[in-house]
């Protein structure tokens, strides 16, 4: 298996956006059930307002996990080239791991030039240099390629 690295920054927005939602519903829920229970009426106010903060961070969270999905779906779009590349080096980074997943830089050789990126691999995938593997590719930006076969 090998993905391409994306930008974290989207990932962990929609992340944090869905925690905090789900957090501040809870509570408020919680907190209301607390104060309509015949606990102190602060327990209610503070109640409604998690509630209504989580509502909110609901839509936020919404908006953020559809503009990241988009874009994901724009970057793979744009990967519409295919071609036959062959592997000049490979830069394992054996201590940056997502998962079960090595990062490891990939140089390869095509009729553009050489490109680089940077992408997650299995530790058992055999990238060695000299060998030839289809990729997928931005024609206006071929930096910007994916390995199709690992």
């Amino acid at each position: 298996m090998t993905t391409a690295t994306t930008p974290t920054r989207s990932i962990a927005a929609v992340l944090v956006a869905a925690i905090l939602a789900l957090v501040l519903s809870l509570l408020g829920v919680a907190y209301l059930a607390i104060g309509l229970a015949g606990g102190p009426q602060a327990f209610t106010v503070l109640g409604g307002a998690f509630v209504a903060a989580g509502m909110v961070l609901d839509g936020v969270w919404l908006l953020l996990r559809a503009s990241a999905r988009a874009a994901g779906e724009r970057e793979t779009a744009a990967r519409r080239a295919r071609a036959r590349a062959t592997i000049v080096a490979v830069e394992p980074h054996p201590y940056i791991r997502v998962g079960g997943l090595v990062t490891a830089t990939l140089t390869v050789r095509t009729s553009a030039g050489e490109l680089s990126r940077r992408l997650h691999v299995s530790p058992l995938t055999r990238l060695q240099p000299g060998r030839q593997i289809d990729i997928a590719y931005d024609p206006d930006d071929p930096a910007n390629f994916r390995p199709l076969e690992t």
